[in-house]
């Protein structure tokens, strides 16, 4: 748990027990206890930590008499007498007089109480907190305070398991330390994911929370071979296009090649434009952002799935090692529906053409 300040306007009296900022109206700059000594510093901002500030931090703390305060810091020792230039601090209370200068409003000075109340226009500083020789005939001057109230703000931290459920099913979790209590859920991202949240906000019994997953993936995931949703992959692009936009001539699309090696070719010159095309040049990926994906090809069926054991630009294969589980990675920023597939356990892709600079793979929806 700890507390940060909010600094408000100045006031037009004291309140036992607020805290303030003590602002010098002639410096205007706050007195600070720094070690044995009270200084002049900036005055700190809204939002800080107050242990951070803890020195500009006052306190008026009644004496009994009316109008005679103890001036304690936030560090926990007290304001003792400051007189042109020198100060010193004090771990016992020392009584202050606290006044406003004449019929100005907002604008106090702060007298020592043991030498007795000096009026305004008395020609001496011996007596006022002040900094370099000035008296509280006016409101301009090195006596002249201006205290601004300081409210405290606690924050309490805790630790939050955000869990990611897709379809209902928990796929993985990630714990959050120094999570605020009052804050709204946030739990860290997952690429291609986007999150909903239950109502409400973290509160101090919250442990873990359980967030709706929705994948926004460049294609749509499927569950199964049986109920595929297929796709042509634009593996790489030779035309006379710039960019991201092609002409769509000499492209590389995914080909299955049904001989000895269940060779995936990438042939030349297939146009976007063409609507007729066999099975092998449709593909699916069966998975999940989470679990990772598997490639299959719909003229290859649903007991073989698209490998790649090596790295480099040679030619993948289809077989029934199944355990080749890939991970969709983005590719560059602004490649529309541009993405990479990393192999589960390994650091190399599975396309390691370049479009533009970058690997990448491209699908449309067979029906396009």
């Amino acid at each position: 748990i700890e507390k940060s300040i909010s600094v408000g306007e100045a006031v037009t009296s004291v309140t036992e027990g607020q805290w303030y900022i003590l602002n010098n109206h002639g410096r205007n700059n706050c007195v600070s206890h720094e070690g044995s000594a009270m200084m002049m510093r900036a005055i700190p901002e809204s939002g800080l930590k107050a242990e951070d500030v803890a020195g500009k931090l006052f306190k008026f703390v009644s004496t009994g008499t009316e109008g005679e305060y103890y001036i304690v810091s936030g560090t926990g020792l007290y304001f003792d007498f400051v007189s042109s230039n020198s100060s010193t601090v004090s771990s016992t209370p020392v009584a202050y007089k606290v006044a406003t200068i004449g019929e100005n409003a907002g604008h106090f000075y702060i007298q020592h109480a043991k030498d007795g109340f000096i009026a305004d226009g008395q020609n001496t500083n011996e007596n006022f907190v002040c900094w370099e020789k000035n008296v509280p005939t006016n409101i301009g001057g090195n006596n002249c305070y201006h205290f601004l109230p300081v409210n405290l703000t606690t924050t309490q931290y805790i630790s939050v398991t955000y869990e990611y459920v897709l379809n209902g099913v928990v796929k993985g979790s990630a714990v959050v330390e120094n999570s605020i209590v009052g804050y709204p859920f946030e739990a860290p991202a997952v690429t291609y994911v986007q999150f909903s949240y239950p109502e409400g906000k973290i509160t101090a019994e919250t442990t873990t929370v359980q967030v709706t997953c929705t994948e926004v993936l460049p294609f749509i995931s499927s569950a199964s071979f049986a109920d595929a949703k297929w796709y042509l992959v634009d593996m790489h692009c030779n035309d006379t296009g710039t960019g991201d936009i092609h002409d769509g001539t000499k492209r590389y699309v995914w080909t299955y090649v049904a001989d000895a090696t269940n060779n995936v070719q990438l042939p030349k010159e297939f146009s976007k434009q063409i609507t007729t095309f066999g099975d092998d040049k449709l593909w699916c990926f069966v998975g999940n952002v989470f679990d990772g994906f598997k490639v299959y090809n719909k003229a290859a069926g649903a007991s073989v799935t698209l490998n790649k054991t090596s790295d480099g630009n040679n030619v993948a294969s289809i077989s029934a090692d199944d355990a080749t589980i890939y991970k969709v990675v983005p590719s560059a920023a602004g490649v529309t529906n541009g993405f990479c597939l990393l192999p589960k356990g390994h650091s190399y892709y599975l396309n390691t053409q370049a479009v533009d600079g970058v690997k990448i793979l491209k699908g449309w929806d067979a029906a396009d």
